[in-house]
């Protein structure tokens, strides 16, 4: 059995973080999912793209703060950057509201919204409707009312949202 290689690529300047056109510099990050694999990774390249401040959010207390631990021993050796945690299921609608209110008493204002946050599971017949429309409320009802809390939330311009498996902005704010 052969070992596989890691196989490394030029990273293009078209999405490299640190190029100044790819800049965040004073921007506010919030990354749903953002405690491990690629929502962790998408933090780590807005902090290397010089964000002002990046919250991630989750359920798992505990995975979160390792999350900002690590995070914050990678940042860029001259990031001023905050690195914060919020848990936030984003299946429970109800709190959805409260979680964005909160951010507001914290006087924290998103810029960047990136909803990585997924349920997945087997879907098809055998898994029957109910798992399907669970899976249904999560990444598409939560991920609506997380945008829906987003656009209502400042008054700031220039806002992005974003969903990491489409190449284009859902929709820009400015």
């Amino acid at each position: 059995m052969t070992t596989p290689q890691k196989l490394t690529y030029p990273l293009s300047p078209a999405i490299d973080p640190s190029a100044p056109a790819n800049s965040q510099a004073g921007r506010t990050i919030l990354i749903t999912g953002g405690a491990s694999g690629i929502g962790y990774e998408i933090a780590k390249s807005f902090l290397a793209a010089s964000a002002a401040k990046v919250i991630i959010t989750g359920r798992r207390v505990e995975k979160l703060k390792e999350a900002v631990a690590s995070l914050n021993s990678s940042k860029p050796e001259k990031s001023t950057a905050t690195v914060l945690w919020r848990q936030q299921d984003v299946s429970d609608l109800s709190s959805i509201a409260i979680f964005w209110k909160n951010l507001k008493s914290d006087n924290l204002e998103v810029d960047v919204l990136v909803l990585n946050a997924t349920h997945t599971g087997q879907f098809g017949v055998s898994a029957g409707w109910k798992k399907v429309w669970e899976c249904f409320e999560f990444n598409v009802l939560g991920s609506l009312r997380m945008s829906e809390e987003f656009v209502a939330q400042g008054p700031k311009k220039g806002k992005v949202s974003r969903h990491p498996q489409l190449p284009y902005p859902v929709r820009e704010f400015s």
